[in-house]
């Protein structure tokens, strides 16, 4: 049965390459369509307190993520609950249709960082779900592909890509070290689709409503360090490694590959717990080399190597149970074709019985070597409960 999908599936392809030309064969194409092509992974918060240090504090917070750096569960001397919502705007300017009449999506809800960890002496534990990148939209547009034979085509595209992770870690700390690894499994995910308008679908050869969702499932690991070799200085080192994984459709049939791409975190933080403190960071994220399994058969495609770089400021009243958190992020072109990216980051925290919750905005913004500029917005919502 799936070999009969599979060779009807083919057979309507033929179809319209024969039917529209060579202009057209690059219309049909599911991935074009989309105007998906994989999209870059970039930075999504964690937590609300990693939105508003704009990704100052992944290496040496323990509030800014747990899952970065597993050497951050030696840090806690309480049992901890945490959970984090995010709500993503997405504000694209970057759809390359031959016209840029196009709506994109409504503000969408995503997780950032989710888990629990427990503290036995000099051993921490933690288990935990967390999103490293998330992206969606919606967008509707013109499509003038086919406008030597027919009318422009109203589309309705979207496009969801996404790599969550859950994992299982350890912390020992001994005096002013706390070293942490865990184990991980990371699903990266792809969905596309396309919906042409009622009057375009009632004329062919032009392609029907079609849609592809492709998923897969890698191992991998972390390792990860902080130490403070006095009172007011930590620093921390972590690095990230997973394997390939075949890219399956729903109904189980191998369609693509990914390679879950490497990547390692330093962080600085300078100061005490209450008062003033000043974060600095270096992140790099290699490349990443995916095979869609497009209706064309393009082959192998790759997002080059990123570095980002990040600063914050925090501070935490001595007397008051609040907390502000501040900070920047820069990403320069890693190659070409890949886009320049700055972020910025600002929030608040409310300290209640041995609990903490916290709010903060974000932006993104993101800026290709053609120009083509785009943005996201994050309003992040966390809560750390102690035990």
């Amino acid at each position: 049965m799936k070999r009969m999908r599979a060779l009807g599936r083919l057979c309507m392809h033929v179809a319209l390459l024969a039917a529209v030309g060579a202009g057209a064969a690059a219309a049909s194409d599911l991935v074009s369509i989309t105007r998906s092509r994989f999209p870059e992974r970039m930075w999504t918060p964690l937590t609300a307190a990693d939105a508003a240090l704009a990704g100052a504090g992944r290496a040496a917070d323990p509030a800014s993520g747990w899952s970065v750096n597993p050497a951050l569960l030696g840090l806690e001397s309480h049992d901890r609950l945490r959970l984090t919502g995010v709500l993503l705007d997405p504000q694209r300017s970057d759809v390359k249709a031959n016209t840029r009449e196009y709506s994109d999506t409504s503000p969408l809800v995503a997780f950032g960082e989710a888990g629990a960890a427990l503290s036995r002496g000099a051993m921490a534990y933690g288990l935990y779900v967390t999103q490293d990148a998330y992206d969606q939209a919606h967008e509707s547009f013109l499509d003038t592909a086919f406008a030597a034979t027919q009318p422009p085509i109203t589309r309705d595209n979207e496009f969801t890509s996404s790599l969550a992770r859950a994992g299982l870690a350890a912390a020992y700390r001994r005096g002013r070290v706390s070293l942490g690894a865990a184990f991980e499994l990371s699903r990266p995910l792809e969905r596309f689709q396309t919906v042409p308008s009622a009057e375009s679908q009632a004329n062919p050869p032009f392609p029907q409503p079609e849609e592809v969702r492709l998923d897969g499932l890698a191992v991998g690991g972390a390792l990860g360090v902080v130490a403070a070799p006095y009172p007011w200085l930590s620093v921390g080192a972590a690095a990230r490694a997973a394997g390939g994984t075949d890219l399956e459709t729903e109904d189980g049939d191998k369609s693509g590959h990914d390679e879950v791409p490497f990547s390692a975190d330093l962080g600085v933080h300078v100061g005490r717990s209450a008062g003033g403190n000043l974060h600095l960071s270096a992140g790099y994220v290699g490349p990443r080399d995916v095979t869609l399994g497009d209706t064309l058969g393009r082959g192998d495609e790759r997002q080059p190597e990123r570095v980002r770089l990040a600063a914050g400021y925090a501070y935490a009243s001595p007397i008051l149970p609040w907390e502000f958190r501040v900070g920047l992020g820069w990403s320069p072109y890693p190659g070409d074709g890949a886009a320049r990216c700055s972020s910025f980051g600002i929030g608040l925290g409310y300290k209640l019985e041995g609990s903490v919750v916290r709010i903060s905005y974000a932006r993104e913004s993101r800026q290709t070597p053609q120009d083509d500029v785009s943005a996201r917005a994050f309003l992040a919502i966390g809560l750390d409960v102690r035990f």
